[in-house]
C-alpha cells in the first residue's frame, strides 16, 4: 500500500501533470497527421526525455503514445468520411465526393463521439 501512495504522488506532482498533458496533446496532433503514428511519435521524443527525471520522460512517453493512438483515428474518420459509396441510378455503387454539409457532417461528429468514448474502453479492456 505504501508503494501505490509513493506512486499517486510522483504522479500528482504538477511537472508530472504539466507533461502528461502536454504529451497527450502532441501526442494526438501527431497521430491525426497522416503517415505518422504513436509509436513514431514516441521515437521521436525519446532524445527529448534524455534531460528530464526518469518520471518526468516515461510520463511525457506514455502520454504520447495514448494520444497518438486516439489522434489516429482523427484522420482515419476524415479520409473514410470524406467520400463514400453511393447508389447512382443504374444500381451500380460508385464513389463520389458528396456535399460536406448535407452527408459527411453528421457522420463525422458522430464517429467522433463514438472514437473518444471507444479508446479509453478499449485500452482499458486490452490492457
Amino acid at each position: 500500500m505504501d508503494i501505490w501512495l509513493s506512486a499517486l504522488q510522483t504522479v500528482f506532482t504538477p511537472t508530472t501533470l504539466f507533461f502528461i498533458l502536454a504529451g497527450v496533446v502532441l501526442g494526438t496532433v501527431l497521430g491525426a497527421i497522416p503517415g505518422l503514428n504513436s509509436t513514431m511519435g514516441t521515437a521521436l521524443l525519446i532524445p527529448f526525455t534524455f534531460a528530464m527525471s526518469s518520471e518526468n520522460g516515461l510520463a511525457l512517453l506514455a502520454a504520447v503514445y495514448c494520444g497518438g493512438t486516439f489522434g489516429g483515428s482523427i484522420s482515419a474518420i476524415l479520409f473514410f468520411t470524406a467520400t463514400f459509396r453511393t447508389r447512382s441510378p443504374g444500381g451500380t455503387a460508385e464513389r463520389r465526393p458528396r456535399r460536406f454539409s448535407e452527408a459527411v457532417g453528421p457522420l463525422i461528429s458522430s464517429a467522433m463521439a463514438c472514437s473518444t468514448v471507444a479508446a479509453p474502453l478499449i485500452r482499458r479492456a486490452t490492457g
